[in-house]
């Protein structure tokens, strides 16, 4: 079985090259797409990566924004073309491994599924308003810090009121859409060759549902959720095989903690957390000794 990782990357690349090194196997390929707010004279080491390739056509990314999107489709249609893949995951940069990468693959072998968190909307957390409610983007000026932050401040409150307006006049977003029933959930999902296959085939003949989730709320939360759910792989959809700390209400989830690590590294169906960062590096050191005596006992 082959593995193609799909990765957004934004920040951190101490971290980030902690994670490439992490998942290297002879079976699996890392697919990488770098925000464009990236330097990549501070990414030097991917040059000695032999298992890493970066997308060339990198964008800014913005959270929330169809940018999303559209650099996981690039990831998505880089990867299709380098070769065949079993299944394919995507990842932040903030993600880890819980798990080594054959005994993920093993995981995978065993079970016929489809790796992606939904439900079916509108519920409390995904109201129909993240479709119905234009919303404009940021545009990024990175060597203009005042430009920057003023725009911000200025589409905060244009956003607010366009949003009051969106419920007096509602955009319609069902003909966009093909009329399919809108599902959401998690962003972060492991879905097999022949699902990802469909989803090409099916964004090739329906141009209109790509543009109709642009200026949406965090369209990468329903865009790959409502295209699986309306099709025959949704008899076949598990949950997600990456964690998230949800347990506070926030719209990140909470970092992942060094006494949350046993529990998740026996738990029989994650394979992936997120999220981590330069501040919880013990949670990672935690997870490598794991992963380095489950390497040694496959020796």
């Amino acid at each position: 079985m082959k593995l193609a990782f799909l990765i957004l990357a934004h920040q951190h690349p101490k971290q980030l090259e902690r994670l490439l090194t992490r998942l290297n196997h002879p079976n699996a390929k890392v697919f990488l797409h770098l925000d464009l707010k990236c330097k990549l004279n501070d990414y030097s080491f991917l040059k000695k990566m032999e298992h890493v390739e970066l997308v060339p056509q990198r964008d800014y990314v913005n959270w929330g924004g169809h940018n999303m999107v559209l650099a996981t489709l690039k990831l998505i249609e880089h990867a299709k073309l380098n070769s065949d893949f079993d299944y394919f995951t995507l990842m932040s940069g903030s993600c880890y491994p819980l798990k080594s990468i054959s005994t993920i693959i093993e995981i995978l072998s065993q079970k016929d599924y489809e790796y992606i968190s939904t439900l079916k909307m509108p519920t409390k957390n995904m109201p129909l308003s993240r479709l119905r409610t234009f919303r404009i983007e940021k545009i990024f000026h990175p060597n203009n810090v005042v430009l920057d932050l003023l725009q911000f401040a200025v589409l905060k409150a244009l956003n607010k009121v366009i949003r009051l307006i969106s419920y007096l006049i509602p955009r319609n977003y069902l003909k966009g859409i093909n009329y399919l029933q809108p599902f959401g959930g998690s962003q972060w999902w492991t879905l097999s060759n022949d699902s990802i296959s469909y989803i090409l085939d099916f964004l090739s003949k329906n141009p209109s549902y790509t543009k109709a989730f642009f200026n949406t709320v965090v369209p990468d939360e329903m865009f790959f959720h409502t295209i699986v759910m309306n099709s025959k792989f949704s008899d076949k959809v598990n949950c997600s095989l990456t964690y998230a700390d949800w347990s506070k209400k926030s719209n990140s989830p909470a970092l992942i903690k060094p006494e949350q690590i046993e529990k998740l590294i026996e738990d029989p169906h994650f394979c992936f957390a997120r999220k981590f960062s330069t501040s919880n590096i013990g949670a990672l050191e935690k997870i490598d000794k794991h992963l380095m005596r489950s390497d040694e006992d496959t020796k």
